[in-house]
């Protein structure tokens, strides 16, 4: 029963963690066509790394921000 209750709290945090992502994502792209830098964009939604923004947003979006941007 133990691991039953474990393993439903972790998947329950994992589409807690995939929705924030999903939303942090969302408002990421409304910043950028903004013509908000990427750099900025990426800090303003959370993400201390550029790159990591980078590869969450590829792949959330298919494309890379700049690519986005470019659109």
């Amino acid at each position: 029963m133990r691991k039953i209750v474990s393993l439903l709290f972790c998947l329950s945090a994992l589409c807690a963690s995939a929705q924030v992502s999903g939303y942090s994502l969302e408002q990421a792209a409304t910043l950028l066509r903004q013509g908000i830098r990427i750099t900025e964009v990426a800090g303003r939604v959370g993400f201390t790394s550029s790159s990591y923004f980078a590869k969450c947003f590829k792949s959330c979006f298919g494309v890379l921000p700049k690519e986005f941007v470019s659109r």
